[in-house]
């Protein structure tokens, strides 16, 4: 699948579907912590005004609630929830 028609897809999924974040997280999933890999984290946000500084699942000390390890404050991952 080219980047396009990933694009295209995730496009579609949220015109129609809504936000994938605003969905219910099952109990089991909650307390789960990804690996790095499993977000496509980056250490670097290719996105100015997005990153884990300004991502609500961003912990003070370094830390990312979902995400295993320290993270970088200018990192992102498609996880990405900006702070209310």
């Amino acid at each position: 699948m080219t980047a396009f028609e990933q694009g295209y897809n995730l496009f579609m999924k949220l015109a129609y579907h809504g936000d994938p974040s605003d969905e219910p997280v099952p109990a089991e999933r909650k307390s789960k912590q990804y690996t790095r890999e499993d977000v496509a984290y980056m250490d670097s946000s290719p996105h100015p005004d997005a990153n884990c500084a300004k991502c609500s699942h961003y912990q003070p000390d370094g830390a990312c609630a979902i995400v295993m390890g320290s993270i970088n404050p200018n990192g992102i991952c498609d996880r990405y929830s900006p702070k209310a």
